[in-house]
């Protein structure tokens, strides 16, 4: 029995040693169970050593992320912006050439050839030699024939130039042009018919060009008309003259003859080109000079209204040279060129080879010269525009 009770006994200790780890008293009377007094059980104390510091929980909210210390929208200073590169001009070059013996001119003279030009005829050969001389230097492609007023006789009809077999003169003459015109028309004389009828020489001589060949297809038509009276000697006005008087007819009116003109030699897609420069008494003062050589002359009216009407030019039968309004006629006729386009609007330009006296224009691209550029003239022009 003892046994059994130190076995148990022994038992008891191994588990409470085990399970519960109380110590035991050992004393003399034998083993007795201590209880653990109440000593509360020592809560763990966290030292900072054994304890990490906690890593603080950045919320959004406990830490406001800085709003990008937003810098100023590009306060963009202005040497952080190189500065733009200046666009280069364009250049361009333009040739202007003027091209000569590009106009043809077909000239008619008609010559007063009744009494009272008697002194004039022997001076109408010099007082038109500064005409015929710059028209051989023109470098026109001209051609001229020659009537008088009298048209009972000629009716219009061209005559034989004097010294050659041809009723049309032209440059192939040479030389020896001014002596032939002078000649021709000291030929022609005065002293034929006192019925002045220039605007129907005229007349008749376009509606037989297809039997003298005067006037070519596209040639400018240029008439002279030389006389110290008017269309029938007083231009159908009784009171001037009963005794010169004769009646207008439909043939004797200046629109009668443009008409004429347009309807013989011209087309409606390529009008003739017509002008009539009138050299007659133009004024009394010249009216008393012509009659002091004894025979009665009388304003030409009608032949100047004539030269208004086709833009040619009118001048005084009582000048000594004839030249400066014939030279007004042949610069009309003749080639020229009084503005040019340009491909855009030059902001600088140099023209080359301009002619002195000639000035240079600019309106937009449009480049205007005066006066206008002659045949044979060759100007370069340099200029720059924006791209």
């Amino acid at each position: 029995m003892k046994k059994i009770i130190q076995i148990s006994f022994l038992l008891a200790l191994s588990a409470l040693v085990t399970t519960s780890c109380n110590k035991v008293k050992f004393s003399a009377g034998g083993m007795t169970a201590v209880t653990p007094q109440s000593t509360p059980e020592a809560t763990p104390t966290l030292t900072p050593e054994s304890t990490p510091t906690p890593t603080p929980s950045v919320t959004a909210t406990a830490t406001p992320v800085p709003t990008a210390t937003v810098m100023p929208t590009a306060t963009v200073m202005p040497s952080s912006t190189p500065a733009p590169t200046a666009t280069p001009l364009v250049s361009k070059t333009k040739a202007v050439t003027v091209q000569k013996n590009m106009t043809q001119v077909d000239i008619l003279l008609i010559i007063d050839d009744s009494s009272s030009m008697a002194a004039d005829n022997g001076r109408l050969g010099g007082r038109l030699a500064g005409f015929i001389n710059s028209l051989a230097q023109a470098n026109l492609d001209w051609q001229m024939c020659v009537t008088t007023t009298d048209v009972s006789y000629y009716a219009g009809a061209p005559l034989i130039w004097s010294g050659t077999s041809s009723h049309i003169l032209n440059s192939n003459i040479g030389s020896s042009l001014n002596s032939v015109v002078q000649q021709t028309i000291y030929d022609i004389g005065s002293g034929f018919s006192n019925d002045e009828q220039a605007i129907k020489a005229t007349y008749l001589n376009v509606t037989k060009n297809a039997q003298f060949s005067c006037h070519r297809p596209n040639s400018t038509l240029a008439t002279i008309i030389i006389s110290d009276e008017d269309e029938r000697s007083v231009g159908g006005i009784y009171n001037l003259s009963s005794a010169q008087y004769q009646p207008l007819t439909n043939e004797n009116m200046p629109d009668t003859l443009i008409s004429t003109v347009q309807s013989q030699l011209g087309t409606t897609a390529n009008p003739k080109k017509f002008r009539v420069n009138s050299i007659v008494v133009t004024e009394p003062t010249c009216e008393a000079k012509q009659d002091a050589e004894g025979t009665p002359s009388f304003i030409g009216k009608m032949y100047m209204d004539l030269a208004t009407k086709t833009g040619g030019t009118i001048g005084s039968i009582c000048d000594t040279d004839f030249t400066p309004n014939l030279n007004v006629f042949s610069g009309i006729v003749r080639k020229t060129v009084s503005s040019v386009t340009l491909d855009c609007t030059p902001v600088s330009q140099l023209v080359v080879g301009l002619p002195s006296g000639t000035t240079a224009s600019l309106q937009g691209p449009v480049m205007s010269f005066s006066p206008a550029l002659a045949e044979g003239t060759t100007i370069t022009i340099n200029y720059q525009c924006n791209p």
